[in-house]
């Protein structure tokens, strides 16, 4: 894996953990499944969703029983977690991925 493609795979992921500034909040009465239209980390519970959705259905053809729970367990970790905690997450791989980036497309992060 070169440095490049590391970068960019940080900045997706640190994309994903940026906590949303502004929300819009639901007027529906409340409901037995959360709303996460107002949720800041909005992003990312969606992306842990779609993932669950994807090997909940069998889009591997494998038995992924172990992959619904840990994606659950991440969902509620991230869900839980404070807003601050989570912009600063964002930050740091952010700061990684500027640092993967400055290192050049020429390395390779695999030989380390």
């Amino acid at each position: 894996m070169t440095n490049s493609l590391l970068s960019m795979l940080l900045r997706d992921a640190a994309f994903l953990l940026t906590p949303l500034r502004v929300t819009e909040l639901s007027l529906a009465p409340a409901r037995r499944q959360p709303d996460l239209s107002s949720h800041p980390l909005q992003t990312t519970l969606l992306a842990l969703s779609d993932l669950h959705a994807f090997y909940s259905k069998g889009g591997t053809g494998k038995s992924s029983n172990w992959i619904d729970r840990k994606l659950l367990f991440y969902a509620a970790h991230i869900s839980s977690t404070p807003t601050a905690i989570m912009e600063d997450v964002a930050k740091e791989t952010l700061a990684r991925a500027k640092h993967y980036e400055a290192l050049g497309v020429d390395g390779d992060v695999t030989q380390r």
